[in-house]
């Protein structure tokens, strides 16, 4: 024996250094997957609001829609129910209550019983004639980096669809509440 020893494993102090860096490059890469996954997800919003802009198109010219006016004027449908197909172009950002969210539309209802529902297709019929194609009519509030605590005094990353079936990102302060949100 020349002094040699054999070694059968490792120090408790090698182990500890290799678990040490096996957590470090873990916390450092965590952002970077927690960030791809938000990109994904908007990724598949913007395909399923093209789905949806296609799926509208199209039942427009069921319908025969004109190109502006009122909503049942240019064949757009009382909501995105004619879409309950399988399968459904889904949400896929993060609402409030963690619970899986759903697109909004930006044309009133037409059967809407409120005194202001004649107002408000009026208003909306400016609002097309005035945007023709790059009228929003479908929007998705659900991408943001981290979910804003107030809806009026912070900015929302905003999807949106256009009725030329192209979608648009927008940050602006305030929750969107309608079409006027997109054009102020």
């Amino acid at each position: 024996m020349n002094g040699e020893t054999n070694r059968a494993g490792y120090t408790i102090i090698e182990i500890l250094i290799v678990v040490g860096i096996i957590g470090i490059v873990a916390g450092l890469s965590y952002p970077m997957f927690a960030e791809s996954k938000r990109q994904s997800a908007k990724s598949e919003c913007v395909a399923s609001l093209h789905q949806i802009g296609i799926a509208l198109t199209l039942y427009r010219d069921l319908y025969d829609g004109s190109d502006s006016g009122i909503p049942s004027a240019m064949g757009m449908p009382q909501h995105l129910g004619f879409l309950e197909m399988k399968p459904f172009p889904e949400c896929h950002g993060r609402d409030f209550a963690h619970k899986k969210p759903s697109y909004f539309i930006t044309w009133p209802d037409p059967i809407d019983p409120l005194p202001n529902s004649q107002i408000a297709e009026e208003n909306w019929r400016k609002y097309v004639s005035a945007a023709g194609q790059t009228s929003v009519v479908v929007f998705d509030p659900f991408h943001q980096d981290h979910l804003p605590k107030n809806r009026t005094w912070e900015s929302w990353t905003v999807l949106g669809l256009r009725l030329d079936t192209s979608v648009t990102v927008r940050t602006r302060l305030g929750f969107p509440v309608g079409y006027g949100w997109w054009h102020r």
